[in-house]
């Protein structure tokens, strides 16, 4: 047999056996992927079981608006939702804890802000941050 009939011998036994390997390879991939997304479904879990948020459902008062609300206004129901964080870098937003609104009247068009001023010199309205 010749170089070039052998060489041509080994490149057909290294190809038959490239592709077994290639797709053990990726179905190693595959398993340990799997397996990675099952762990950080897991950890996610007990994170959630262990804060403060752990199990808490929001509740939305289903109770109907009332009769008769204001021209150009839409009701926002109340309900109960969690407020704040844990992250230790807002500390003006900690401990996470709920919060229960009751359900008001909103505009239905946003306010621009010329509009809000000229609402503040005609009624003389003080914002809570002014006072």
């Amino acid at each position: 047999m010749s170089n070039a009939n052998l060489a041509v011998v080994k490149d057909a036994g290294t190809a038959r056996r490239f592709w077994p390997m290639l797709g053990a390879v990726v179905m190693i991939g595959i398993i340990a992927g799997g397996m990675y997304g099952m762990w950080r479904a897991r950890e996610a879990r007990r994170a959630d079981a262990a804060s403060p948020a752990g199990g808490f459902v929001p509740v939305i008062d289903r109770m109907p608006a009332p009769a008769h609300g204001p021209a150009g206004m839409a009701w926002i129901p109340g309900g109960t939702f969690l407020m704040g964080c844990d992250d230790s870098r807002m500390e003006d937003a900690r401990p996470m804890h709920p919060v229960t609104l009751d359900g008001f009247w909103m505009d239905e068009t946003p306010v621009i802000n010329e509009e809000f001023a000229k609402f503040v010199e005609a009624t003389k309205y003080v914002t809570v941050a002014e006072k």
